[in-house]
């Protein structure tokens, strides 16, 4: 009787495994990873937003280093980075947002009027790197 238990188990552990393999939407990202700056300074807690030509944006944030990683499909894409805003310590709902420490002008932050791109490739291993001015 516990060898049959056993055995039930074990064959709904691997069904479930491989149903949910199975079902896994194919990623097929390159990982890719760079370093964003302004004016020289790394760009922490910013949000770089990768648009293609067809399909649905992605999205990497920023460490304090301004290095970010993602994992994106090759091909050529357009690039916004937008800061984020830390709420200092203490800070609750209600309280007025300090501003962002850098802002970045609208050629990088609008995807109508930047021109910052990136072309990822299938065997990528640079950094893609965004030094902007």
């Amino acid at each position: 009787m516990r060898r049959a238990r056993g055995w039930r188990a074990w064959c709904a552990t691997v069904l479930l495994t491989a149903t949910a393999v199975g079902c896994q939407k194919p990623s097929g990202g390159v990982p890719i990873h760079g370093h964003v700056s302004y004016q020289g300074q790394p760009v922490e807690s910013a949000a770089v937003m990768f648009y293609p030509e067809h399909g649905r944006a992605a999205a990497a944030s920023t460490d304090a280093a301004g290095e970010y990683h993602a994992s994106l499909p090759p091909g050529e894409y357009v690039v916004t980075v937008n800061v984020s805003v830390k709420p200092p310590a203490g800070w609750k709902e209600g309280d007025p947002i300090p501003a962002p420490k850098v802002v970045l002008p609208d050629k990088y932050t609008s995807r109508a009027k930047t021109s910052v791109k990136a072309n990822v490739k299938a065997d990528q291993t640079d950094s893609i790197d965004f030094d902007l001015k």
